[in-house]
């Protein structure tokens, strides 16, 4: 994670000169969009997340009495989460052609639980698993997995022990099976200059998809004072 925000912060502020960005994400561009946020909070002035996991504040968490509800469903479907956390080698190695790495990538938009039914088409699948037919493609894309169960080295401790003080819109797609239903509790205690959780009826884990209008108006309106005042570019 702290890589990527590493990476991120170089790509807007030395490659596309920018010196601050809002910053939108869900999944891992949720958590490294906290990351940055903790880690360059001059540069990061407005947060939009969604389906993500926020900040690891247990003690937290556990005083408010929210905890992690893992639904039947999204236990069901985790068998990949633990192939690709700590047997990446070998599932690189059973997934041996493009059509292969292709359809277990393709899973992930049908029967394991992440998105709205019917929200993908037999052609949107087909666009969004294109770059995993790529072997090296596909094994870089799981070591986030490895990363986060420690079995891959960090180059460096992420910043995700704490809230996050910058303001945060905070929107949740109720269809995820991935991200459950207590995310929203969770966000409330670790963003506390927040708007929200909304709750996004008919969209789930890739809200930016399967709800792109509500979440590009969300934006907008979210941003319109940092246009008005000359802020954003």
């Amino acid at each position: 994670m702290a890589a990527h925000a590493r990476d991120v912060h170089a790509l807007i502020t030395e490659v596309l000169g920018h010196e601050r960005a809002v910053l939108c994400g869900g999944d891992i561009g949720g958590i490294v969009a906290e990351d940055m946020a903790l880690r360059f909070p001059d540069f990061v002035v407005r947060l939009v997340l969604f389906n993500t996991v926020p900040p690891s504040l247990p003690d937290v968490y556990a005083s408010a009495g929210v905890c992690r509800d893992l639904r039947e469903e999204n236990v069901q479907a985790r068998d990949y989460f633990y192939r690709q956390a700590y047997d990446a080698d070998g599932l690189a190695s059973e997934l041996d052609t493009p059509d292969k790495r292709r359809r277990w990538v393709a899973g992930m938009y049908g029967p394991r639980f992440w998105a709205a039914p019917g929200t993908f088409t037999e052609e949107d699948v087909a666009f969004m698993t294109e770059p995993f037919g790529d072997p090296a493609s596909f094994r870089a894309s799981i070591a986030n997995y490895e990363s986060l169960t420690g079995m891959r080295e960090l180059s460096e401790e992420p910043m995700l022990s704490e809230p996050v003080p910058t303001p945060t819109l905070v929107l949740y797609g109720p269809e995820d099976h991935v991200i459950p239903a207590s995310f929203t509790a969770q966000a409330e205690l670790a963003f506390p200059e927040r708007v929200g959780p909304f709750v996004v009826e008919g969209a789930g884990h890739f809200l930016q998809w399967e709800k792109a209008d509500v979440l590009n108006q969300a934006v907008r309106y979210f941003c319109l004072d940092l246009v008005a005042s000359g802020r954003a570019d």
